[in-house]
């Protein structure tokens, strides 16, 4: 499920948009949600690091990741099968047995 909060209504079904547009003014995009059964994450453009990135905030532990153009792009070369370690519920547990 995609929602879409009053600050995204130029975001539609997962597509950016152009910078010149929103560095124009004619979009305001704030963040998007993506929640299913299983995790719940929120999405954002970030431009105060070197460059633009994404930041990904898993709204359950509030952990969060940005990625540049070139992690997402390794991430659009990849193959599910190569996605399949990141999914181990285990890989979350802490190491120490606490």
């Amino acid at each position: 499920m995609i929602l879409l909060s009053s600050h995204t209504l130029g975001k539609v079904r997962g597509f950016l948009l152009p910078d010149h547009l929103v560095e124009k003014g004619f979009f305001n995009l704030m963040s998007i949600r993506l929640i299913s059964e299983f995790a719940a994450v929120e999405i954002a453009r970030d431009d105060q690091g070197n460059g633009p990135r994404l930041r990904i905030r898993d709204l359950q532990t509030d952990q969060e990741i940005y990625l540049d153009p070139l992690e997402l792009a390794a991430l659009a070369w990849s193959r599910h099968e190569e996605l399949l370690p990141l999914l181990n519920p285990g890989r979350f547990e802490r190491q120490d047995g606490t």
